[in-house]
């Protein structure tokens, strides 16, 4: 089997140069190279439909050395290269006395072919865009001068710079919305060298600068015979305008706050003297010493609170120079010290072509006072203890005579010989038990000079000596207007006795 394209046996690697979608001339060579007889000949290609092959002189056997022709018309591919593979198959037939394979028997034979294709002009697309305000291109800052507010004539002149045709070209800006743009000569395609102009209206600032931003977009369109990147290209361009505005009056605002007690700035301590408990009249003094008008102004203090505030004639905005009062009334301490401190705080308020500081000014003043209160006397708390055993102090060696083992009567008297009042007053012994210990008339609160008397028994000794000792402590208590030490004070008492034994025999 042989396979040929336009005359061409091309086996070999690239085959046959042809013309891009061109007709090739397929013809198919079928030789009997054996030595029995073919029959049931059939030739197939991998690309030809059986249909578009024809076989004028196919015989229905074929002897070894015969041969027929096939031929086939088939499009060349626009671009690259093209290979089909013929085949061609048949049953041996054997005569009498002959025999050999029975197997059909086959062979293929593939063509090639390749396209020659012009080289494509490489195009490179670009696209630019130019806004312009008020006929400016205003690229610069700062840019076209404009009135405030001031309708701007914005104009977008886009041109194709490069060497493709553009479609889907769009026209858009950072600031103006895109249905606010009229492009009435836009055409669908816009050629290489050709250009077209839209239009915008848009208001100026009220003051300062002003940029925006224009972008236009397009989508190469290639031809025949032409290539190039498929990527849309874009283009920006800003335009740049300011407000020439007449400079503003810049004002400083302030406020100011004197605070007066009973009329009295006091500002220095030791300030107002004050008696103890008294209603003390406190004025505020608010004044505007800005040169700005002050609204939303509070008048506040550390100590009063603000509902006890009264500002009679406080206006709703205060204008420079201007001034208003505001009262209340505070008790004085009992003792010692008085401060305490105002703050009056007010918020600018600019007219137009004024200027300053936007923060909320404040100014605090304070107000001192004192209360001449006399010295407190010192007081002396002191407490004294008398213990005696059968009515007598006892207090020396060898003491009370007293039999073995008798009740030896205990008393304790117990004074306050200071000049403060006593309380949580508490006798003890260190030998009687204080459960045994009875104080029928102990007051709650020992004054001065008071006294009470507490009693006890205790078994005398069976011989030799006695001593015990009370010990009683109590707590001052100050009334108002006095001081002193707030210790615990106390006192303790010796008593002895000793028994006298009669003599042994």
């Amino acid at each position: 089997m042989i396979k040929k394209i336009n005359g061409d046996d091309a086996n070999v690697y690239p085959g046959v140069k042809v013309g891009p979608g061109s007709d090739m001339d397929i013809v198919f060579e079928v030789t009997n190279t054996g030595s029995a007889t073919l029959e049931k000949i059939d030739l197939t290609d991998n690309v030809i439909p059986a249909k578009d092959i024809t076989c004028e002189n196919k015989p229905e056997s074929l002897k070894p050395g015969q041969s027929f022709t096939c031929s086939a018309t088939l499009k060349a591919p626009a671009t690259g290269e093209h290979v089909n593979i013929a085949t061609a198959q048949a049953t041996p037939v054997y005569g009498d006395g002959e025999s050999g394979p029975t197997s059909p028997v086959s062979d293929d034979d593939p063509a090639r072919a390749w396209v020659d294709e012009p080289q494509k002009e490489v195009k490179k697309p670009s696209i630019t865009v130019v806004k312009k305000i008020n006929d400016e291109d205003a690229n610069t800052k700062p840019g076209v001068k404009v009135q405030p507010g001031e309708d701007m004539d914005i104009v977008f002149e886009v041109t194709n710079t490069g060497t493709a045709t553009l479609g889907n070209v769009t026209v858009s800006d950072n600031v103006i919305p895109a249905d606010h743009i009229t492009c009435a000569d836009k055409p669908e395609t816009l050629k290489p060298g050709e250009s077209f102009t839209c239009h915008a209206t848009l208001a100026a600032p009220a003051s300062g600068d002003h940029v925006n931003i224009a972008t236009v977009e397009g989508t190469p369109v290639y031809g025949e015979g032409e290539t190039g990147p498929d990527s849309p290209v874009r283009d920006s361009d800003e335009a740049n305008a300011w407000v020439d505005e007449p400079q503003k009056e810049v004002k400083k605002p302030s406020i100011t706050v004197v605070k007066k007690i009973n009329d009295d700035d006091a500002n220095s301590k030791p300030g107002v003297k004050v008696s103890p408990g008294e209603d003390m009249d406190i004025v505020f003094e608010v004044t505007n010493t800005g040169t700005a008008t002050l609204g939303d102004i509070t008048v506040s203090d550390n100590v009063i609170p603000a509902k006890d505030i009264v500002c009679e004639d406080k206006p709703e905005t205060l204008n420079p120079g201007q001034s208003f009062t505001c009262h209340a009334t505070l008790k004085a301490p009992s003792t010692g010290d008085h401060v305490n401190i105002a703050t009056v705080e007010g918020t600018p308020v600019y007219a137009d072509g004024e200027t300053g500081s936007d923060g909320p000014v404040k100014d605090v003043d304070e107000a001192n006072a004192w209360v001449d209160v006399p010295d407190a006397p010192v007081m002396n708390p002191s407490i004294t203890v008398v213990k005696k055993i059968n009515d007598e102090d006892a207090n020396a060696k060898p003491g009370v005579k007293v039999q073995p083992g008798e009740d030896m009567s205990i008393v304790f008297e117990v004074s306050n010989d200071g000049d403060v009042a006593l309380e949580d007053v508490a006798l003890s012994d260190n030998v009687v038990d204080a459960k045994d210990i009875m104080c029928e008339d102990k007051p709650d609160t020992l004054n001065p000079g008071e006294s009470f008397t507490c009693s006890a028994t205790l078994k005398a000794p069976l011989s030799g000596d006695h001593v015990n000792i009370a010990t009683v402590e109590g707590t001052p208590v100050y009334g108002e207007g006095e001081s002193g030490p707030t210790d615990p004070v106390m006192d303790s008492d010796v008593a002895r006795a000793w028994v006298d034994e009669p003599e042994r025999w």
